[in-house]
């Protein structure tokens, strides 16, 4: 193969703007992506070649470091124009890669919070990151519209695969790699197509048949690509260009949630305030009260109680402070409920189809069945000036964390007052509406939405599905007999949690969702908060405290740890099996070790050649105590959905130098 890790963009007659692996290593060829410009009816306003068009393009480069490439277009026509999406796509069949695909890995980055993401050997197809046996287009649009962007598509070919905003190809024999795709993620939604079967590639925004008015100019979200010899190195540096085009806010906290204790939406002020009194009495590192769903009135009422809260939620909000925690809650900012008030008040508010009838959004779950609700829509000034003044009063009331869930009605597909606003542009204008309420001192931890262009706006960014809905488990019947990826449980929640950890402390602190207390297997329990205390820097606790004890122990060093868990077989398998992460303990320099079985058989674990790449004192089972003897050939043997975590005592410098 003659060009090594080469990608081209081509805008006018010729390839513009080239990327070559500056190593000469990197054995695929990503070929020359041409640019086509789609209006809202499918045809083509702008060809790479073409020379007549109502659009113009504007392409320029910046390869100081990497590689960033930056598209501005412009209707140069005399009529409004229906942009649909902006595609650099082959126009050949020229995308290889050297070898057997057996030794390469690629990302996926699912688009919402529970759509599972992480790397994989290409021989894994895409679908084993959702269902079994269920073609994706048969699921209902109210599933659908929470989880995924249009047009996805989950192949159960092997080489063929999409991921939202970027990817990368990793090959792990010769250990180099390319990461490309979109790093900007403000401005539209963006998603990376290779199909190694057909030799085509392809990198999308959707601009959702936005209008650009004659003489105006849209610029798109930047384009990034970059080389490296460790994937997750490569994906660490993909999320500081991230974190610094976006201004990234990092603001861990230690949270209990009444959602994870059992309560769901039929939670009492007396659950709560239970809970903070057993709290109080014990050393913990829980510093937030979080009252999830349940106290509302309706979706959507978020200052009206039910009778569960005769004394509303301010009076909550001064008993959580007086008790000596940080008072927090929960609300979905951007659903209303088709019997709520907002609704009944504002029917001109919500995003509606094009027959002019409202859009269902999706479905909120409780205990006794699914709650519909309706999109507003955030394009609309006096919408944006609801959802501020409802954080600025909460604010007031002395809320100081806000979980916000449901996000992707503010995206939902529909017809919006704005015609020229893309569907993340709405959603950012909401989001940015929800930061104005709350204010620079206020969290904001979200829940389900979508996930990268929360970027900047919040401080805590969920990194995976639920720990669970009901009664703790490892898997649920369904996933169980699906293959299931995306629905709440501890596989799953782990899983995405490894697969997403790069994020951690660079785009936001992440949440790795719900410590949870009796319900699961002993072994199963320890698997859950080892990758959660790793994966993540911010804490959730789901705990009855009135039915028993819960065990913090060792909990403290290592949420005092910053940054992301490195994966060390990352693409070699679907599911890794060890993770690192650096740390201290009374000042002194320590590694985090951890070793994972996530099947159900017993495994015999060889340990990762990686901890010996620096010397160490000694090495102890952390969360027994005992001393560790670890060699280059010792491996360790793992029941089924176990994990044992390692602390390597690091040498001194003076030490290693002796």
């Amino acid at each position: 193969m003659a060009r090594t890790g080469y990608l081209g963009f081509v805008v006018g007659g010729d390839a513009g703007i080239v990327s070559i692996d500056p190593a000469g290593r990197l054995g695929c060829d990503l070929g020359d992506l041409h640019l086509h410009v789609y209006d809202s009816a499918g045809g083509t306003v702008y060809q790479a070649g073409a020379a007549d068009g109502p659009i113009s393009v504007a392409v320029s480069s910046d390869e100081a470091t990497d590689v960033r490439i930056f598209v501005t277009l412009k209707n140069i026509g005399d009529a409004p124009i229906r942009l649909s999406r902006v595609v650099f796509e082959s126009a050949d069949k020229s995308v290889a890669i050297q070898g057997d695909m057996s030794g390469w890995a690629r990302y996926k980055m699912g688009f919402n919070t529970g759509a599972a993401s992480g790397a994989a050997p290409l021989t894994v197809p895409d679908n084993r990151f959702f269902l079994r046996g269920v073609p994706y287009g048969i699921l209902p649009k109210s599933v659908t519209n929470m989880l995924y962007y249009d047009g996805t598509e989950f192949s159960k070919v092997p080489g063929k695969f999409e991921s939202e905003w970027f990817s990368a190809l990793y090959d792990f024999h010769d250990k180099h790699g390319i990461l490309f795709g979109f790093y900007g993620v403000q401005k539209h939604f963006s998603r990376v197509r290779v199909d190694l079967t057909a030799g085509t590639a392809s990198l999308t925004a959707f601009l959702d048949d936005s209008e650009l008015a004659p003489g105006a100019s849209r610029e798109l979200d930047p384009i990034i690509i970059l080389y490296g010899s460790d994937l997750s190195e490569m994906l660490e540096q993909y999320a500081n260009a991230v974190a610094e085009h976006n201004q990234a806010r990092v603001n861990p906290a230690a949270i209990w949630c009444s959602w994870y204790s059992g309560f769901y939406d039929r939670v009492k002020v007396s659950d709560i305030r239970d809970n903070m009194q057993a709290l109080s009495k014990i050393e913990s590192p829980v510093r937030f009260i979080q009252l999830d769903d349940g106290y509302q009135a309706m979706i959507g009422d978020w200052l009206n109680t039910n009778s569960r809260f005769p004394d509303g939620v301010e009076a909550l909000a001064k008993e959580i402070s007086q008790a000596g925690f940080n008072p927090g809650i929960w609300t979905a900012p951007f659903s209303v409920s088709p019997e709520g008030s907002v609704y009944k008040q504002h029917p001109d508010w919500v995003v509606r189809n094009s027959r002019g009838k409202p859009v269902k959004a999706g479905f909120i779950m409780g205990r006794f069945g699914p709650r519909p609700y309706y999109a507003l829509d955030t394009t609309i000034p006096e919408v944006r000036a609801h959802v501020t003044g409802i954080y600025k009063s909460l604010r007031k009331m002395g809320w100081r964390l806000f979980k916000i869930d449901f996000l992707t009605s503010a995206m939902i597909e529909g017809v919006r007052k704005d015609p020229s606003r893309t569907r993340a542009e709405a959603y950012r204008m909401g989001m940015q509406a929800v930061r104005d309420g709350v204010g620079e001192d206020g969290l904001i931890l979200t829940g389900i939405g979508p996930f990268l262009i929360n970027t900047g706006i919040i401080d805590i960014q969920r990194l995976s599905p639920d720990t669970c809905f009901g009664s703790p488990a490892w898997m649920t019947l369904e996933q169980k007999l699906t293959g299931d990826r995306m629905t709440p449980g501890v596989r799953n929640q782990t899983s995405t949690c490894i697969g997403r950890t790069f994020t951690n402390d660079i785009l936001w602190s992440g949440d790795a969702d719900a410590i949870v207390g009796p319900g699961l297997a002993p072994n199963e329990a320890v698997y859950l908060k080892t990758v959660a205390l790793l994966t993540g820097s911010t804490l959730t606790i789901g705990h009855d405290f009135r039915k028993a004890p819960f065990d913090f122990s060792g909990y403290d060093h290592l949420l005092a740890a910053r940054g992301p868990a490195r994966v060390v077989d990352m693409g070699q398998v679907e599911f890794p099996r060890h993770l690192i992460r650096a740390a201290t303990i009374d000042s002194k320099p320590v590694k985090f070790y951890a070793v994972l079985n996530q099947s159900d058989s017993e495994v015999s674990i060889p340990v990762s050649e990686e901890i010996f790449v620096e010397p160490f004192d000694k090495v102890d089972d952390y969360w027994n105590g005992t001393e560790v003897e670890m060699r280059p050939d010792v491996s360790f043997k793992l029941g089924p959905r176990s994990a044992r975590l390692f602390v390597i005592w690091m040498a001194s410098k003076s030490d290693a130098a002796g």
